[in-house]
């Protein structure tokens, strides 16, 4: 029922703003179909009609492995991001570039065209939605115009039809403004989400993506199985964790210095675990896109039972992604001098992005999971301010996580410490 009431309030949103926030001018979208958990028939014909082509696949994974080893290699602390969020939102991005620019964002994204890469988006989009009595899965997008400008109908109008946009025109000399768009992403994100927003009268545009998943494993962890125990730190510092326990029939990954299991769950996607061995580190894993390569794209994999302690978790993750994003080699779109984001507005100033911020929140327990993330991207004028075995696991240190959906990484995260 609470997944019923969080998608009519997200289908609300698109047409009214949260009582008390400025005026704006709206421009509605409509969800496309969703299957129920039990009607393959419409399932294949989603399927079918919405074929994805696996360059794409491929694509965001070589993404997620090169972004995730940018944003998590470091992390010292639980971490989680969403690499599908920050493709999508990059995605739109692309389609109002021209020039260096857009060939920046074109190479990260492994892309040629941005029309191909829209129309990808699009089937992609349809691919992955569910909304049914066991799970919730799907991304909304959102425009936020300055209503002092003029941002051109091609953009605006491409966002809307490949990425299931709503756009949004909004007074941005009024502080109400903030609190719409944080409100706006609270609600598509179930409440779980509510970033501070700082707006300034020179920003242009806010491009925001949010992600919303719940789902339930095929075969749950029995509650009165949890109990406690001890959980060793990086540092060897043991605290004490609530573990689940359970034993599944699993795929099983071993990997170069690491083992991986993956759990099913009800709605086609599943979550993977990844355990690095004793003499190898969480960060040592992450910090290099190869191995999270052979994470997302193993090469052997077996399949048994395995007898799994895992710790329940549950935590908010935030990043300033743009000096992430100068690393992998995007740099023009940040240069008030350099930037050409002319495919979203015609100025005698120069438009560049002046902030790439993302959330994240992920909980894990008996039943499933339940995970959050937005992403958004301020366009800004100059002067605006930058900004077949049986395996015994036992998760007890230091491990890697990944969500996917359709093979593509919704989530990757680490644990390093359950208890906090």
């Amino acid at each position: 029922m609470k997944k019923i009431v969080f998608l009519a309030t997200a289908f609300v949103m698109m047409f009214a703003l949260p009582a008390g926030c400025t005026s704006a001018n709206l421009v509605s979208i409509a969800y496309p179909q969703s299957a129920a958990f039990d009607d393959y028939e419409t399932q294949s014909k989603i399927r079918e009609d919405n074929a994805v082509d696996e360059s794409i696949i491929s694509s965001i994974n070589e993404f997620s492995s090169k972004s995730a080893s940018m944003i998590l290699g470091n992390e010292q602390r639980n971490s989680c991001y969403s690499p599908l969020s920050l493709y999508m939102a990059l995605a739109m991005l692309s389609t109002g570039a021209a020039g260096e620019t857009q060939n920046e964002l074109l190479t990260l994204l492994k892309q040629d065209d941005t029309a191909y890469l829209s129309e990808q988006m699009g089937k992609l989009y349809r691919l992955m939605y569910k909304n049914n009595d066991i799970s919730t899965f799907f991304m909304t997008n959102s425009l936020w115009m300055n209503d002092d400008f003029e941002i051109k109908k091609t953009f605006v109008d491409n966002a809307m039809k490949n990425f299931y946009t709503a756009a949004n025109t909004l007074d941005f000399n009024d502080t109400k403004a903030e609190e719409t768009i944080s409100s706006w992403i609270n609600d598509n994100t179930n409440k779980l989400l509510k970033p501070e927003i700082n707006i300034d009268p020179l920003d242009l545009l806010y491009i925001v993506n949010t992600a919303y998943l719940k789902d339930e494993w095929q075969d749950n962890f029995e509650e009165d199985a949890t109990s406690k125990d001890t959980f060793t730190l990086s540092d060897g510092t043991k605290v004490n964790a609530e573990f689940m326990h359970g034993t599944f029939d699993s795929s099983i990954i071993k990997g170069d210095g690491f083992t991986a299991v993956s759990l099913p769950l009800k709605n086609a996607g599943s979550m993977m675990f990844v355990l690095p061995n004793e003499e190898t580190s969480v960060n040592s894993l992450l910090s290099t896109p190869e191995y999270i390569a052979g994470m997302l794209r193993p090469k052997n994999v077996e399949h048994g039972s395995v007898n799994l302690s895992l710790p329940k978790f549950s935590y908010d993750s935030e990043f300033n992604l743009i000096q992430s994003l100068k690393d992998m080699g995007v740099t023009k779109a940040f240069d008030a001098q350099e930037a050409d984001l002319t495919g979203i507005i015609d100025m005698d100033l120069s438009a560049f992005v002046s902030a790439v911020k993302q959330g994240t929140n992920i909980t894990v327990n008996e039943n499933g999971l339940e995970a959050a993330a937005y992403t958004y991207i301020a366009v800004s004028l100059e002067c605006a301010p930058m900004e077949t075995q049986t395996l015994e696991l036992d998760f007890d240190r230091p491990f890697i996580f990944i969500t996917l959906s359709e093979n593509v990484p919704v989530f990757i995260g680490m644990i390093q410490n359950p208890a906090n």
